[in-house]
């Protein structure tokens, strides 16, 4: 639960931040970024120090290379879409992105209770 409230959190910040006008407020906005970022990464770090002990280094290797990867692409990526598009409509999308993501892990992390008829 805790990964999928710090990437809502998060994908709200992401929203939120094109329309910010004041600084202070724009440093509060990045606050609360950061605070859900940290959320969904002390969960993602804590769930790949479950690997067996032999295996650790490889997977934590494995996962270090796949974000590094993919913040390499989706900057490259945004950039380019922010030029078409401009950067409010690409910061929304991210946003809106990331919010789905955290409502998906957290529909998932639900418990289902079956109703035996």
């Amino acid at each position: 639960k805790l990964a999928s409230i710090g990437a809502i959190l998060a994908g709200c910040s992401i929203v939120v931040l094109p329309f910010v006008s004041s600084l202070y407020l724009a440093f509060a906005v990045n606050f609360l970024l950061g605070m859900g970022m940290v959320a969904s990464q002390t969960t993602a770090y804590t769930i790949f120090q479950s690997a067996p002990e032999e295996l650790r280094g490889r997977v934590m290797g494995a996962a270090q290379s796949l974000m590094g990867a993919a913040s390499f692409l989706a900057m490259g990526l945004a950039g380019f879409v922010a030029e078409w598009f401009g950067i409010t409509p690409v910061l929304g999308g991210i946003g809106c992105l990331v919010i789905a993501t955290g409502l998906i892990i957290l529909n998932r992390s639900i418990p289902k209770f079956e109703t035996g008829n």
